[in-house]
């Protein structure tokens, strides 16, 4: 397992806050791997517990509808996977480009990467997908409440900022 220092774990866990999900694989099944990424979801996210997700979680059917399901753990926000361990390695039938014989792998491979991307058209890769700071005045402002309550009242820590800054580039 990777040494990771809490420098490491911050940007770990500001891209996570800022949409990413995390995606964690114990390559040849590796118990000693799956109890790295079990304690760093931990310290990611100590408000939140690893959980199986449920049947009919979209993950299993966004595109292909998969009834074979990997082992898999996860941690939830309520709203989204934020990290995602498989403790079985299915990387290898990508790896060895057996389409065949790892069918199911490589339709959870599909259903994954249309989870992540919420199922959106992909951008170019030479797209800037970056917020851009600025320093000037707003014209005008809106006044918003963040209102805490008994429960998950603040599942996307950085959505009000990044939502902000995105309807000012947007405007």
């Amino acid at each position: 397992p990777p040494q990771l220092g809490n420098d490491d774990i911050d940007k770990l866990r500001h891209y996570v806050d800022n949409g990413g999900l995390l995606v964690t694989q114990a390559d040849g099944d590796s118990p000693q791997f799956t109890a790295f990424a079990t304690d760093l979801g931990h310290k990611l996210f100590p408000r939140y517990a690893w959980s199986d997700l449920p049947p009919d979680h979209p993950l299993f059917n966004v595109s292909y509808r998969i009834t074979d399901r990997p082992q898999l753990r996860a941690i939830t926000n309520g709203s989204r996977i934020l990290m995602l361990h498989l403790p079985k390695d299915i990387s290898h039938f990508w790896q060895l480009r057996q389409e065949k014989v790892g069918a199911q792998a490589f339709e959870f491979g599909v259903n994954l990467v249309l989870y992540a991307s919420g199922r959106t058209e992909m951008r170019n890769r030479l797209v800037e997908n970056q917020l851009t700071a600025t320093s000037a005045p707003p014209a005008a402002t809106i006044r918003l409440a963040h209102i805490r309550y008994d429960g998950n009242w603040d599942p996307e820590p950085a959505a009000l900022q990044r939502g902000a800054q995105s309807f000012r580039d947007a405007t």
